[in-house]
């Protein structure tokens, strides 16, 4: 029985990340903490400011969906996110954006999904387009092969009858 190979074991990381505020003084005083799971091919994040908690997690397909989107491989898509939200980087200040209650990313999902099956129709329509062509040549050739074989026995037929008709003729002179 062949020894299973160790899966990758989690790495976990806490940051402390800065983020504007327009009141200093309120909860979380300019500051969310940040905690977070990193595994080969997702992560699990959990934020907090103090006063209020998100937790995040990323799946494999949204993972890789997003490197995707990025054209970057997993694994480097991965490493980037880890390199701005495990650690805080000198002298950046981050931000929060309301997306909406989640209709943005929805709008940006949805446009995704119709872009791949637009995509997906073209190339279908590309496929069929080909056939069609295909089909078209291999009936063109059919039907030309077939005329050449009627022409060339009428032609045969022509060449017989006029034989047969120089045969009348001469037959017939020495008659006269």
């Amino acid at each position: 029985m062949a020894a299973a190979t160790p899966a990758a074991a989690p790495r976990h990381s806490c940051a402390k990340l800065s983020v504007a505020v327009e009141e200093p003084k309120a909860a979380g005083g300019g500051a969310v903490f940040v905690r977070a799971t990193w595994l080969p091919t997702r992560f699990s994040l959990a934020v907090t400011d103090g006063a209020g908690a998100w937790v995040a997690d990323a799946s494999d397909a949204e993972v890789r969906l997003r490197a995707e989107q990025w054209d970057q491989p997993v694994a480097e898509y991965l490493a980037l996110a880890e390199r701005y939200l495990a650690f805080h980087q000198p002298d950046s200040t981050y931000s929060f954006h309301d997306a909406g209650k989640g209709n943005r990313r929805e709008e940006v999902v949805r446009k995704t999904q119709s872009f791949d099956k637009l995509k997906q129709e073209a190339e279908k329509c590309l496929q069929q387009s080909e056939r069609f062509n295909t089909g078209k040549a291999e009936f063109e050739q059919a039907t030309f092969s077939k005329f050449v074989a009627v022409l060339n026995s009428k032609k045969a037929k022509l060449r017989q009858l006029r034989d047969k008709v120089a045969e009348l003729e001469s037959a017939d002179k020495p008659l006269k």
